[in-house]
């Protein structure tokens, strides 16, 4: 489960922007200052829920 949400927030990130899991199951995104808009990280999360719920799973 893990892998495959790192594999979705990997997948959403832009150029020069890193994710890190701290543990468990919570991670961190890092990116420039002004990199990211917050309505476009709120879609990415969207996106991942919506993936990661397809799968079975509830976030």
């Amino acid at each position: 489960m893990l892998m495959i949400l790192a594999g979705h927030i990997r997948e959403g990130l832009s150029e020069n922007s890193y994710a890190a899991r701290i543990y468990g199951d919570e991670f961190a995104i890092f990116c420039r200052a002004g990199a990211y808009e917050e309505k476009n990280l709120k879609k990415l999360l969207k996106d991942i829920s919506l993936a990661v719920e397809k799968d079975i799973y509830h976030i």
